[in-house]
């Protein structure tokens, strides 16, 4: 998990700042890709040269063989984001993110797990908060993400600096 600045001079994140609530993401990534297999074929033609080629001559894009199954995000400090919305500890705010793969297109957490997402090497998802707040708060939560191999991983207190 990483807390990112998207902005169009990709100034590092300062965590002292509090930023505009629309560019600060919460990047999650796969970091540790272990290989299950790895497809070999003799190829007729180079048979006498190559007995084992490779189909591919690059390893291709690294992709996980779990999907995304869940993804939830829970409050952890009692706070008013608009003057209708105090969220307490413990609340599950997931609905209150978006998710994107690739910043063209945003959508509910709960329409981006229905695309079974794969984890691929080097490559985020990001989560962004969408809740426009009424002053300049620190919001923190915890994110739960679940994999259809039954592994779930808890990353506890990410935080977001944000401001309306």
């Amino acid at each position: 998990m990483e807390t990112v600045f998207r902005s169009e001079t990709n100034v590092p994140l300062d965590p002292e700042v509090f930023y505009f609530y629309q560019s600060i993401y919460l990047g999650i990534w796969a970091s540790d890709f272990k290989k299950v297999s790895e497809t070999k074929r003799t190829i007729p033609q180079t048979a006498y040269f190559f007995p084992d080629v490779m189909a591919n001559c690059s390893s291709g894009v690294k992709i996980s063989i779990e999907k995304l199954t869940n993804l939830k995000i829970i409050n952890r400090k009692d706070i008013q984001i608009t003057e209708g919305m105090f969220l307490k500890d413990a609340d599950d705010i997931t609905d209150k993110f978006l998710a994107t793969s690739n910043f063209q297109q945003m959508e509910t957490i709960e329409n981006f797990l229905k695309r079974e997402h794969r984890f691929q090497e080097q490559v985020r998802i990001h989560l962004r908060f969408n809740q426009e707040p009424i002053s300049a708060l620190e919001l923190i939560f915890d994110v739960i993400v679940a994999l259809d191999n039954g592994n779930s991983y808890i990353f506890r207190d990410q935080r977001f600096k944000i401001s309306p």
